[in-house]
């Protein structure tokens, strides 16, 4: 692609995670300075997190890319739901006031809304779409796919393999994981929306009795969509 790019890093996104888990939200904050790999002459890279400029001169010297040619924007204010409420998305004005060239595209991590919301903020595309307004089109397709249920459904739509697993509400994780238990043997249990192995439960029928109550809000993600598979290999 031709043009500047903004690089988006936003690891903090609902997409991926319900906000209230804060802490999983914040590790996964930390691995935002990996995107200065990505950088070009004239990118500019906004972070939830501060990137030292060591790292930075480190960095550029592998890459051959200038550091002057390169701006950071640490704003941890500029991701998730508040960047995409109605008004100036938070990181526009850091990004114009970095001097780089007008961008062609912003490069998110995931694309969400206030992917879309900077963009729109910056008038450029949302890459690898070719406006703002075909990036948002995709939102709700981007939103489903990021959640178990979503993709199940989708994936048996398409005839694609699929491990043996059940989708319930939280009230029914209990009995759905006996019926796996006895099915399998061993059941992995997953929030409906999560990411990086964040929530998930591995039981096994050998470790000790089954569950029988209510399941507890302390096993994962406070969503209330949750998926399982039986056999831990085959949901790996």
């Amino acid at each position: 692609m031709t043009g500047s790019l903004v690089h988006y890093a936003n690891l903090v996104s609902d997409l991926a995670v319900d906000p209230a888990e804060g802490g999983a939200l914040r590790a996964w904050a930390e691995q935002a300075p990996r995107e200065v790999w990505l950088l070009r002459p004239g990118d500019v890279l906004v972070s939830p997190v501060e990137i030292g400029e060591e790292f930075l001169a480190y960095a550029c010297a592998l890459t051959g890319v200038p550091r002057a040619s390169l701006a950071v924007v640490a704003d941890p204010g500029a991701f998730g739901a508040a960047a995409a409420r109605p008004g100036p998305h938070p990181a526009v004005a850091a990004v114009s006031a970095a001097g780089l060239r007008q961008p062609a595209a912003v490069l998110p991590t995931a694309l969400d809304a206030s992917a879309v919301a900077l963009a729109r903020g910056l008038g450029a595309s949302v890459h690898p779409y070719a406006t703002a307004d075909d990036a948002e089109a995709a939102l709700g397709v981007t939103r489903l796919l990021n959640t178990k249920a979503g993709f199940r459904e989708a994936g048996r739509v398409l005839g694609m393999r699929m491990p043996d697993g059940r989708v319930c509400r939280r009230g029914g994780a209990a009995e759905a994981v006996a019926e796996m238990l006895r099915a399998h043997g061993e059941v992995v249990v997953k929030p409906d929306r999560s990411a990086g192995g964040h929530g998930m439960l591995f039981l096994s029928a050998a470790a000790g009795p089954r569950p029988t109550a209510a399941w507890p809000r302390s096993a994962g993600s406070r969503g209330s969509g949750w998926s399982r598979s039986g056999s831990t290999r085959s949901a790996r």
